[in-house]
């Protein structure tokens, strides 16, 4: 099963760029993830735990960072999750693209899970849904960002 969003931030890509590689700051506009315990900047070859919280559940999963290629893209790959019922198959590779534009960046979420386990009709109607609804909910990392560039500006106003 794929998922892909595509959003867009009126910023250049190196100003959005932090918000995707740093992993304290990642955990913040990510509603699902708990907790990270990387430190630093993402690094390629890095090896962490994420902690997610989906539909009530709990889910922690080995995280690999296989690409970091500023500011352009990084890949997260996610394995040995495990929840209350025990280490899963389920495997998911997760991509971050920014294309610049004039004066706006594009952000390409891609994430693509196998050995999931879901029903088949779930599996088409999750489908249907991410890619012909559209979300109800405010955008994180779009709130995150305009709260750091309120606060720059304030500071340079002082």
């Amino acid at each position: 099963m794929t998922i892909r969003e595509r959003t867009r931030y009126p910023l250049p890509a190196e100003d959005v760029w932090p918000y995707l590689v740093r992993p304290d700051v990642f955990a913040q506009w990510n509603p699902k993830i708990r907790k990270v315990s990387a430190r630093g900047d993402f690094v390629a070859g890095d090896e962490y735990w994420t902690e997610y919280r989906m539909s009530g559940k709990t889910t922690v999963c080995k995280t690999v960072v296989s690409v970091v290629d500023p500011p352009r893209s990084l890949v997260l790959e996610h394995r040995q999750c495990q929840n209350e019922t025990g280490v899963s198959s389920m495997t998911v590779d997760e991509s971050f693209t920014l294309i610049p534009g004039q004066g706006w960046t594009e952000l390409r979420h891609v994430v693509h899970i196998k050995n999931h386990g879901m029903n088949p009709f779930v599996v088409i109607l999750f489908w249907l849904v991410t890619t012909f609804g559209k979300s109800v909910e405010a955008d994180a990392l779009e709130g995150l960002i305009d709260r750091d560039t309120r606060a720059r500006l304030g500071q340079l106003l002082k």
